[in-house]
């Protein structure tokens, strides 16, 4: 058993304020890349717009984004040894 520590409180399921979740041994845990790159609250008013230049250098990115692991702080590739094999030709064809 765990506990995981939030960043900021949360309303849980009972409508209780919590700022930090209780993890049973074995509890698979799953993160929504598609939510986390679509966050206002991470990469601000201007989320929905396709912006290359976020992603391609690391000025581009600001405020909580900077939190968030993975290439250039973004989730769609994941990082380490089980990395989207495609990553490299996508970041290439951003620069064109």
């Amino acid at each position: 058993d765990d506990v995981i520590p939030l960043s900021e409180p949360v309303r849980a399921a009972s409508g209780e304020m919590t700022d930090r979740i209780s993890v049973a041994k074995g509890t698979l845990i799953s993160i929504s890349a598609r939510a986390i790159n679509r966050s206002f609250g991470i990469w601000g008013p201007d989320t929905t717009q396709f912006k290359p230049d976020r992603w391609l250098t690391e000025e581009g990115i600001s405020g909580k984004a900077k939190e968030v692991l993975g290439h250039r702080h973004f989730l769609t590739f994941f990082d380490g040894p089980r990395t989207c094999l495609g990553k490299d030709f996508a970041i290439a064809e951003f620069r064109v």
